[in-house]
């Protein structure tokens, strides 16, 4: 068996051995393809990423602001609250027609108790090609105080540091986007 497999692979390159001639080629109407560093997804980004509202209990009217990166097609969005937080009015599943500029989309809300809430919208884009794009988007809404724990060491030993935070401060929080298809 070995004989057999040796043999075909011999006669296999024996057989390739042929004459090569070089070729000219004719490079004048070459166009060199650019490259653009986009994310996957839509073309959308939030106006703003965190709202603070001061007391649980309260209806708040806010906006959802989106940047969208389109000057035409035909967008979705649909819009829910994290658990907690309730969509007191506004549109959750809304259709439009895009362009390029920042979108508004009013909402009113009211969160249960004090913490940090999460008002998702997920974009499905239909541009002018028909191609599909999605993205999803989360705002934070932040209701009263909220508090810190930061952790230092010094001279090897360990410190806990408990902050509060109020309403009026940004909280930096970092991201993690996974997109599928």
């Amino acid at each position: 068996m070995k004989f057999l497999i040796l043999s075909f692979v011999l006669f296999s390159l024996l057989g390739c051995q042929g004459s090569v001639h070089p070729t000219k080629v004719d490079a004048s109407n070459y166009i060199k393809n650019k490259t653009h560093y986009q994310d996957p997804g839509a073309a959308f980004s939030l106006v703003n990423s965190q709202v603070n509202l001061s007391n649980s209990g309260v209806e708040y009217a806010i906006d959802l602001g989106i940047y969208s990166g389109y000057q035409s097609g035909e967008l979705t969005l649909s819009v829910s609250a994290s658990k907690g937080l309730e969509l007191v009015d506004g549109e959750t599943v809304i259709e439009q027609a895009l362009s390029e500029s920042v979108l508004t989309f009013p909402y009113t809300v009211m969160a249960s108790e004090i913490g940090r809430y999460y008002l998702y919208a997920n974009a499905e884009v239909k541009d002018s090609n028909g191609r599909m794009s999605f993205r999803s988007l989360t705002l934070i809404i932040q209701v009263g105080e909220s508090t810190t724990t930061t952790k230092t060491v010094i001279n090897g030993i360990s410190q806990k540091t408990t902050e509060k935070t109020t309403s009026d401060k940004t909280i930096s929080m970092s991201l993690e986007e996974t997109i599928t298809y």
